[in-house]
């Protein structure tokens, strides 16, 4: 499918503001730039009607005592469609892909924690299910890059403009330790997944809390660091037609050169150190083939301490960011 939108000075400078304070009223956010008001809310609706922009809630899995499992799942000929669909349906899965040239199916899910048993219901209905043959699950360890939105959508904004927007929307450090969610909460994160800018009147009606006490939760769970706001855009629309998967096998000296010049790349979406066989694994967004042929011959082709790199195209994402609530 072609993209028929084309993104202006405008738009990638709306984009970078909703990536910083994703709940930041269009008011704040036009202060903050200089720029109309109207202009930026009819920017937004443009691209969100057309399902190439939302603003998406989710919960921290380090906040909560949890942990994020990137799983890939080697399934029989010809049902990758299915078992995509399926993983898609569970408030526990995000970025569920299938793979190009390959019967794989990969996603991150979240688990409540590590206890040495089984580790989710949902890797246990994987592993009975007659389309599945093999399933493997990486622990994402800590994020290193990518943190905080794609490098490639997050340079539109000057640094003092960034700041702005931070400090209207009340933006501090998150305290240390961990938190615990109430099922008010939970109910709150569900409908902040489906639209994180939806009205507190809506949300109010949808999680059945008075507004005055769901503003002020909103504000307490962002500032703990349990609640945070991603931007979900189509990459196509920043010239970025093909997404790539890369596992990173690194020598253990040598790791922090190679996160140190990930976090500087701004082909990398996203990266997280991990346990199994690779030490990295990284979502990756190219021009296309001849790009993809320089990034790795070139940037990853420099770092030494890289022993192997395997990587798989992207055909299709069933789901991307979303509801992660394990231990609901």
């Amino acid at each position: 499918m072609s993209i028929m939108v084309e993104l202006d000075e405008i738009d990638l400078k709306l984009v970078h503001a909703l990536q910083v304070a994703g709940r930041a009223t269009f008011r704040s956010i036009a202060d903050a730039l200089g720029i109309s008001e109207r202009m930026l809310s009819r920017r937004y609706a443009r691209l969100r009607s057309q399902l190439l922009l939302r603003i998406v809630g989710t919960t921290d899995a380090q906040r909560l005592g949890q942990l994020d499992w990137f799983v890939r799942c080697r399934v029989s000929g010809g049902s990758a469609d299915k078992v995509a669909a399926a993983l898609a349906t569970h408030e526990d899965t995000s970025w569920v892909s299938t793979l190009s040239g390959s019967d794989e199916v990969t996603c991150i899910l979240r688990t409540a924690s590590f206890t040495g048993e089984e580790l989710s219901p949902v890797l246990s209905q994987l592993r009975r299910s007659a389309h599945v043959h093999k399933v493997s699950a990486q622990c994402l360890l800590a994020p290193v890059a990518g943190v905080g939105g794609w490098p490639g959508r997050t340079s539109a904004l000057t640094d003092a403009e960034e700041q702005t927007l931070k400090d209207s929307a009340g933006q501090r450090p998150a305290p240390n330790g961990t938190l615990s969610l109430s099922r008010e909460d939970l109910s709150l994160v569900r409908a902040l997944a489906e639209d994180g800018r939806a009205s507190v009147t809506r949300l109010s009606r949808t999680v059945q809390v008075p507004e005055s006490s769901l503003s002020r939760r909103i504000a307490e769970l962002t500032a703990q660091g349990a609640l945070r706001f991603e931007i979900d855009i189509d990459p196509r629309l920043y010239g970025r037609s093909l997404e790539v998967i890369c596992w990173l096998e690194v020598q253990p000296n040598g790791i922090g050169d190679v996160i140190e010049a990930l976090a500087a790349h701004p082909e990398v979406a996203y990266a997280s150190t991990t346990t199994g066989t690779s030490s990295i694994v990284a979502i990756t967004e190219f021009t296309g083939p001849r790009d993809l042929h320089d990034y790795l011959s070139q940037k990853l082709g420099r770092l030494s301490a890289i022993r192997s790199v395997e990587t798989a195209l992207v055909d299709r994402r069933v789901k991307r960011a979303g509801a992660v609530l394990s231990g609901v």
